[in-house]
Formats: structure tokens, sequence, C-alpha cells
């Protein structure tokens, strides 16, 4: 069972003792877990991130140019503002 207990709150300098508070609030939501439990959590957790990610990759690769296969480079990727 992983129990619903809030967050710590965290101090503005993000210190040792943040870390400290983290890891024991981890500790204690999944402490009764199973591993299947763990692993739909961990799954679940990496598909936001997976999405997230490939979010802000599309965003970045909307500003560079991508040169065709005939360039001397096949693989150059050049940022807008080098355009000529």
């Amino acid at each position: 069972m992983i129990h619903n207990i809030t967050k710590p709150k965290l101090s503005p300098n993000f210190t040792i003792d943040d870390i400290h508070k983290i890891r024991e609030w981890n500790y204690e939501r999944l402490k009764d877990s199973t591993i299947e439990e763990r692993e739909a959590e961990y799954k679940e957790k990496m598909l936001y991130f997976a999405k997230r990610l490939h979010c802000v990759l599309d965003e970045a690769s909307n500003s560079y140019i991508h040169y065709p296969s005939n360039s001397q480079n096949d693989n150059a990727i050049v940022p807008d503002t080098q355009k000529t």
C-alpha cells in the first residue's frame, strides 16, 4: 500500500536537510508497498516524464534547421540564429 503523505516543505536554498526530508518522505510513503505497487508507481512517473521530455524536445527541434543530406555534414543541426 502506497501511503498518501503530504510532501515536505523545502527551503528556498535547497539544503542537505531538504534531501533528508525528501528521502524520509519517500521511505514513509513506500515502506508498506509491494514490489508490484512500486513498479506501477515508477512506470507511471516514467511515462509522465517521457511525455514532458518529448514536448520539450519537440519545442526545441522547431527552433533548429535540418539541412538536406547533400550538405557537407549530413547530421548538421544549426540554430536559427546562424542562418545565412
